[in-house]
């Protein structure tokens, strides 16, 4: 007669080494231990430093230290002119994550917003964030020249930031627009920014 053992080791397949042919756990399973992780693995016991986040900016627009109203002459420039908001919309992109050892994260995309429309003040990538200590924040704000393309948008509402291709095409990286008063005179004014001014 004959008898058999079943094989030990790591059965959680979320871990990093799982093994199929284990038949029975005998808790090595290593993966990331943090409930808040992007990739919490369950069933593992030992933590292997893989956790991954999920990251989420928030944008939110003040003129000084208030927050930004929209249609409504309440603030004032240097000059004395009263002054309105009535467009605010801008890219951000290449967001780098600096870790304090020089070392940083580069988040590799584009994120179009418009102050006045809440479902583009939340930017949350795809990409996960290494478990890390973070010093600080840079980005570019607008599109640098390998994604600031013609054609690279052609959806609304990201379309609609296109710059003029007599001047070198491409998009705005923003469109500030209101109304200011010019010696008792409402007048329009539009401040656009892109990659040839």
């Amino acid at each position: 007669f004959s008898t058999g053992c079943k094989k030990e080791g790591c059965t959680e397949s979320c871990a990093s080494n799982y093994d199929s042919k284990a038949k029975k756990n005998n808790s090595s399973c290593k993966g990331c231990t943090d409930l808040n992780a992007a990739n919490y693995c369950p069933g593992a016991e030992i933590d292997d430093g893989s956790c991954t986040y999920n990251l989420s900016f928030t944008f939110s627009h003040t003129v000084g230290t208030t927050t930004l109203e929209f249609d409504t002459f309440k603030y004032t420039n240097d000059a004395g002119n009263d002054f309105s908001i009535e467009t605010l919309k801008y890219f951000v992109s290449d967001i780098t994550l600096h870790i304090s050892n020089s070392d940083s994260v580069l988040i590799d995309d584009e994120h179009y917003v418009d102050s006045e429309d809440n479902s583009t003040l939340i930017f949350s990538p795809s990409q996960k964030i290494p478990n890390g200590d973070y010093s600080y924040i840079s980005f570019t704000f607008g599109l640098n020249s390998n994604k600031n393309i013609t054609g690279a948008y052609p959806n609304a509402p990201e379309n609609n930031m296109e710059w003029p291709s007599p001047m070198g095409g491409g998009y705005h990286y923003m469109k500030l627009e209101g109304k200011h008063d010019s010696s008792g005179t409402t007048k329009n004014y539009q401040a656009h920014m892109g990659p040839t001014m």
